[in-house]
């Protein structure tokens, strides 16, 4: 009986980290665990798709990714700004992919602690955001346009209106 409970215990162990692998692979959220020297040890799919990385060949490696100089010290901060007390913070930032376009995007990381409270790794969460920056900033631009229509159109009234007088 110990032998069958122990087969269907490591049965359903492995039943379990399958369901888990798909569930992280079929993400369209970017994953990926990093030591605080910057070397990988986890990414999923949607993460090497995204930044046209090899899985096999991008573990245990630094993936420096490039992020213009106005934000790199916001990142800098937030990754300097974990304790144990605050393990979880999300930051937006731009990054610089290869071919030089300029992307946003938005993380969710994790810091994990050893027993001292230093960083042992980070867990990341990430999304492209370029999008809705590209919302943002045409929303601006209409808003500039308008509030420039209304000024021409309030002193084409006012100059109407004197005319009217004289």
């Amino acid at each position: 009986a110990n032998y069958e409970e122990l087969t269907r215990g490591q049965r359903d162990l492995l039943e379990s980290e399958e369901r888990y692998r798909n569930i992280v692979e079929d993400q369209t959220e970017f994953i990926c665990r990093f030591f605080p020297d910057g070397r990988l040890s986890f990414v999923n799919g949607a993460y090497c798709r995204y930044f046209g990385l090899d899985p096999a060949a991008c573990i245990g490696k630094p993936h420096t990714v490039r992020i213009p100089p106005g934000d790199r010290e916001s990142v800098n901060r937030h990754l300097a700004a974990f304790s144990p007390d605050h393990p979880v913070a999300t930051i937006e930032h731009r990054i610089l992919m290869p071919n030089g376009e300029v992307r946003w995007q938005r993380w969710s990381d994790r810091a994990v602690f050893n027993k001292n409270g230093k960083v042992t790794e980070y867990q990341s969460v990430g999304r492209d955001t370029t999008g809705q920056h590209g919302v943002i900033e045409q929303l601006k631009r209409t808003n500039t346009e308008l509030s420039a229509a209304y000024e021409q159109l309030a002193a084409t009234e006012e100059e109407l209106r004197a005319n009217y007088e004289e």
